[in-house]
């Protein structure tokens, strides 16, 4: 469909210029609603064009020019005298692009990043740039955090060596829930003081965080992460590797030193 259903919108003309597909488009209805007193008009007072870039057509770049009327409002106690009919379910007030391709914009910038992404639909015949794509991904509204049952914690580096963080992670869906720029223990009794639920906190050995859990939830058990326990399994054998050859390294040249030389 060249236009999305229940638009109420009609294609007056397809004109294909160069390797773009114009679209010619007006509103179906004889009138529109004031957006101030929600009274309705069909006083005409003007109109001009507005150019939505929209998903490709055929493998080409597809601009909508959709032609909107200016209305008079003769409600007296309306405070506008004019205003512009809106087609909401095509594009926002302003938008220069429709709803459809703002969604694929977003889906591409989080999937690719910003230069990437703007290769990809300079290929697509989407052409944008790579601030767009990144300031489309900065404009989608964060999901509401839920509190998890089993809750990760653990050290991020932000920058290795110059900046850390917490990093938390729902352990039963195993996704990022929440990253803390903060990484004291104080910050982390502040965030499960203010989300409460966490039954299970699974952490490194450090006692920062132990300490943040005890004080923070002081309800939840307490269990050490497998990748820590491995960790830490693989440390302590290879000390103890180390001090046992080191040990056994003089009997081993003295030994070898009798054979080579025939002492």
């Amino acid at each position: 469909m060249l236009l999305p259903a229940g638009a109420g919108l009609v294609v007056e003309q397809v004109q294909p210029r160069d390797e773009i597909v114009h679209l010619t488009v007006r509103c179906e209805a004889a009138g529109a609603s004031c957006p101030k007193c929600g009274g309705w008009s069909e006083a005409f007072h003007s109109s001009y064009e507005r150019g939505l870039g929209d998903l490709p057509i055929a493998v080409r770049q597809a601009v909508i020019d959709l032609r909107v009327r200016r209305f008079r409002c003769y409600q007296s106690n309306c405070p506008r005298k004019t205003f512009v009919e809106q087609a909401p379910v095509l594009a926002g007030r302003y938008a220069h692009r429709t709803h459809r391709l703002n969604s694929m914009l977003e889906t591409t910038g989080f999937s690719l990043g910003g230069r990437p992404g703007s290769r990809h639909c300079q290929r697509l015949a989407m052409p944008t740039s790579r601030t767009t794509l990144l300031r489309l991904v900065r404009a989608v509204p964060e999901a509401p955090i839920e509190s998890p049952r089993v809750l990760g914690v653990d050290e991020f580096a932000v920058r290795r060596g110059q900046r850390y963080g917490t990093i938390l992670v729902d352990a039963d869906a195993h996704k990022v829930v929440d990253m803390l720029e903060d990484p004291s223990a104080d910050a982390l009794v502040a965030w499960l003081g203010e989300h409460a639920g966490t039954e299970v906190i699974c952490r490194d050995r450090d006692g920062v965080y132990a300490n943040a859990a005890r004080r923070g939830a002081p309800g939840a058990v307490q269990v050490a992460d497998r990748w820590h326990l491995t960790h830490n399994l693989a440390q302590a054998l290879e000390r103890f590797s180390g001090r046992e050859l080191a040990m056994l390294r003089p009997e081993w040249i003295a030994k070898e030193g009798m054979t080579k030389w025939g002492r």
